[in-house]
């Protein structure tokens, strides 16, 4: 093959490479990208292993598990019950008060393969009076966390693969690796998220970072810090008190509705619109785009 002819197959295959690059920001830009993270969809054991009452305050409430689906519920009176079900012969559970601090765990027993047929998930069920204003710590490898509404709460959440949705917070921490985020109220909320989307209601401060995925907030109060790789960032009503900053890599910036704030807004690749962009406003929001529109709807 001459020179000539491997220098025109080369311009060939730039081409098409670049074209699948065009067509794949298109596609993002144009609103039709969403994360899906892919979960098998296991049965929840009914085997119950673990049923305790706890009458005394904790201060501290850590749940630790290896495959397990969370549930943290309102309870009807001022104790607290633990529930856990599974397979005794497949992990090792317990439940235990130490002092002020309440340690649920779930542990796989060594050998035992997560994946296999017939596969029976675990289940962890832990009721708490709706006042409770202390703190909350849950770390699970593989399983679904869902946390009712406890308004005076401080919670930390570290999953790495799962959907986490808290109904209300106070503090709320979330580091997930690979599922989906809902929260749909609290005082201060950090969210990390490596795939999957990351969806909030009302917030009155907030920090968000998603690697793959989109976000979407319903209501800011105070002040944001967001950032994301890949993916939209959509926020329908601002009101903010401090200067703040919104980063998208690729991927649209939207606002609706807000107070009086000065946008500075760029983009490399898109296109810019702002509908009211007070210049003297005592606060400013900085827009920045690598590759995707920015669009303030106020």
């Amino acid at each position: 093959m001459n020179r000539k002819r491997k220098y025109y197959i080369y311009i060939i295959v730039l081409s098409i490479m670049a074209l699948l690059f065009i067509g794949v920001m298109i596609f993002m830009i144009g609103g039709k990208f969403k994360a899906k993270p892919f979960k098998p969809n296991l049965r929840e054991s009914k085997d119950l292993l673990i049923d305790e009452v706890y009458d005394k305050n904790c201060n501290e409430i850590n749940i630790n598990s290896d495959c397990t689906n969370i549930y943290v519920k309102n309870s009807d009176n001022k104790e607290i019950r633990v529930m856990i079900y599974g397979n005794q012969n497949k992990s090792i559970v317990s439940s235990n008060l130490n002092g002020n601090t309440l340690n649920i765990s779930q542990k796989q027993k060594r050998g035992f393969n997560f994946f296999g047929f017939n596969t029976v998930m675990h289940k962890i069920e832990v009721y708490i009076p709706k006042e409770y204003q202390d703190n909350l710590k849950i770390n699970n490898d593989y399983g679904d966390i869902l946390i009712d509404s406890f308004a005076n709460a401080n919670m930390d959440i570290k999953e790495s693969c799962g959907n986490v949705s808290i109904k209300e917070g106070n503090t709320v921490t979330i580091d997930n690796d690979y599922g989906n985020i809902i929260l749909e109220k609290a005082k201060s909320a950090k969210l990390e998220e490596s795939c999957g989307s990351i969806e909030a209601g009302e917030v009155h401060n907030i920090e968000a970072e998603n690697d793959y995925g989109n976000i979407k907030i319903t209501k800011i109060t105070n002040s944001l810090n967001l950032s994301n790789s890949c993916g939209d960032i959509r926020v329908d009503n601002l009101i903010l008190n401090e200067d703040a900053k919104i980063n998208n890599d690729m991927g649209k910036i939207y606002i609706g509705s807000t107070n009086k704030i000065f946008f500075d807004a760029k983009t490399d690749l898109g296109k810019v619109r702002i509908g009211n962009n007070y210049r003297k406003a005592d606060v400013e929001l900085k827009l920045r785009n690598n590759c995707g529109d920015i669009i303030v709807n106020n």
